[in-house]
């Protein structure tokens, strides 16, 4: 009596919800699949690495589908291509991947062609369905699953600021866009004071497209820290340093969206950190929220804000001839300023600019507050971005 029951229950919801994506999707597989006519996944043939499988579609069947199972963490597509010809009109295959509860990935169309790649989990399932896209009814196609295999893998689900991924440092990751909207969110935390090198490069060279991911960093308040495009100019395979200081026990979170032209393109990810002392603590872009400096001591920090500094305040010890030393960790091909303030936020001084290394002197009162400011130059447009050290020292 209550299977009967239930069965009941099912019925009515399918038939009141039929034309509803959302809600049939509590109903499993096929009802998602039925809803969105997307063709009979549940009765997909089974296809593993490198292995080549024959099929074709008619007016009667016109979905051949695929389900492929993740042997390991990696990077998932599939070939299509004509196997015979049968008459002189050139057919076009769609190819629409699922994820296993039947959510579209990505959809590619061609005669012969690649699908966009996929980030692959151990033990995911994943469907591919080939439909008429024109000319190609009961035409012969091949379809090849080609996978490769990395240690560390960005989920393809990773898409809210609020349930990050978290990286661990000193490794490799590769992810995906799956559309010119996608987005990642990435979490890296510190145990320690320290800094922490990013990379972000497209992974393979499959084009001669550049590609311009969006890259933008927050710290664990949500503050935007900074926003850039990465740089790739005419070589796609350039990398991009990019640099932040985290506090111990504080994190901050990448967010990596694509463009038209990043739709598919697999990226790598690449973190070192170091531990160090007396970093800037962020956001100190404003004279309200400026770090103490003292003198004789080094800071580090970094500088990628494209229209800001960072600010630091110093309370004189004694009336002397002060020098604050900048050194980059890189040349940059555009310069950094540094720029010396009184209390009443009257400039006093300022640097010429700063490729590698250089300084700025100034004479101070005891007692007399003063800001210093670590600025980029005029006509940066960041291309290029580093590490920085700063000291004061007094005669």
């Amino acid at each position: 009596m209550k299977i009967k029951k239930v069965v009941s229950v099912i019925m009515a919801l399918s038939l009141a919800f039929a034309a509803s994506f959302a809600s049939a999707a509590t109903f499993g597989l096929d009802t998602v699949c039925a809803a969105n006519e997307k063709g009979k996944l549940s009765n997909a043939s089974s296809i593993t690495t490198g292995t080549t499988l024959s099929g074709s579609v008619s007016q009667k069947v016109d979905t051949r589908a695929y389900k492929f199972t993740a042997q390991g963490t990696g990077a998932l597509d599939f070939y299509i291509e004509r196997a015979k010809v049968n008459n002189t009109t050139q057919p076009v295959w769609k190819a629409t991947i699922y994820d296993s509860e039947g959510n579209i990935i990505s959809a590619s169309s061609g005669t012969s062609f690649n699908t966009q790649p996929v980030i692959t989990e151990n033990g995911s399932l994943y469907y591919v369905a080939i439909t008429n896209s024109g000319n190609a009814i009961d035409e012969k196609f091949n379809i090849t699953a080609n996978f490769t295999e990395y240690d560390n893998v960005i989920p393809g689900n990773v898409a809210t600021m609020n349930d990050p991924y978290n990286i661990a440092f000193g490794r490799q990751y590769v992810g995906v866009m799956n559309s010119g909207t996608d987005e990642d969110y990435l979490k890296l935390q510190a145990d320690e004071d320290g800094y922490v090198k990013m990379s972000l490069k497209k992974l393979v060279s499959n084009s001669t497209e550049n590609a311009d991911w969006g890259f933008s960093l927050y710290d664990s308040d949500m503050n935007q820290l900074y926003t850039m495009k990465s740089q790739y100019g005419t070589d796609s395979l350039n990398t991009e340093g990019l640099f932040v200081v985290i506090p111990e026990n504080k994190f901050v979170i990448v967010k990596i969206n694509g463009s038209n032209n990043t739709a598919g393109v697999l990226y790598s990810f690449n973190t070192s950190f170091t531990e160090a002392d007396n970093i800037e603590k962020e956001p100190n872009n404003s004279y309200a929220s400026a770090n103490k400096m003292k003198l004789r001591v080094t800071y580090r920090g970094a500088l990628a804000e494209s229209q800001t500094g960072d600010y630091y305040v110093y309370k004189a010890t004694k009336s002397a001839k002060h020098t604050a030393t900048l050194t980059l960790s890189n040349d940059i091909e555009k310069g950094y300023k540094v720029m010396v303030y009184d209390s009443d936020r009257n400039l006093l001084e300022s640097s010429n600019e700063i490729y590698k290394s250089g300084k700025v002197s100034f004479t101070a009162k005891k007692g007399k507050k003063y800001y210093i400011m670590v600025q980029h130059a005029s006509g940066y447009d960041g291309s290029k971005d580093a590490l920085y050290k700063i000291k004061l020292t007094a005669k």
